[in-house]
């Protein structure tokens, strides 16, 4: 995903280059196939995954660029901001340490409380007592995606239930249903539906 971001906003802004790179993983064999990607000698053993260019760049405009899009999009995100709960340390660890887990595949709360570096037991005391749970977080973080997906994305139902790790078809319908009240093509033809009227 981090290459195609780059390549791909690399391809669409003139003049667009990076002046460092670093990865979080380790170095690899042979690190030719990199440099040619991304235009840079990286370094990698990083804390985390970094890129550098011009700060100039956040200001260029991309060839066909939808301002409706955009502001559709910002006007989302300040909802989505609005509705989470005063910061705390343990949320935002527990969201972070969900977040990864449903990308592996691993959403067990056992799996996150050992993250956590507590027992399951007093995790789920400590979310309780910041009224929430982690099933409560995992139901905001698909719910969240899911809608994000079936309203730009154009991948069947069966593969976002796939990516977001539901048993079946039938069980992410239902609990999308319980999220939003419509079922998830109810929702992707009411938001196409729209977009299509504006």
């Amino acid at each position: 995903m981090f290459a195609i971001f780059v390549s791909s906003y690399a391809a669409r802004v003139a003049g667009f280059g990076l002046r460092s790179l670093a990865f979080a993983r380790p170095r690899p064999h042979v690190v030719r196939p990199y440099e040619l990607l991304f235009g840079v000698n990286p370094s990698f053993d990083a804390q985390r995954n970094q890129l550098a260019f011009d700060r100039s760049l956040l200001e260029a405009a991309l060839p066909g660029a939808d301002l409706g899009v955009r502001d559709l999009l910002w006007d989302h995100a300040q909802h989505l901001l609005s509705a989470l709960p005063a910061d705390d340390p343990l949320l935002d660890a527990a969201r972070r340490a969900i977040a990864r887990g449903l990308a592996q595949g691993a959403i067990e709360p056992e799996r996150v409380a050992r993250e956590l570096g507590m027992s399951p037991r007093t995790m789920r005391r400590r979310l309780s007592a910041l009224g929430t749970s982690h099933q409560q977080l995992l139901d905001d973080l698909r719910r969240t995606l899911a809608s994000v997906e079936l309203r730009h994305g154009q991948a069947p139902i069966s593969d976002v239930a796939d990516r977001l790790h539901f048993a079946s078809r039938s069980a992410f319908q239902r609990a999308f249903r319980r999220y939003t009240g419509m079922s998830p093509s109810e929702y992707r033809t009411r938001f196409n539906s729209g977009n299509n009227a504006k």
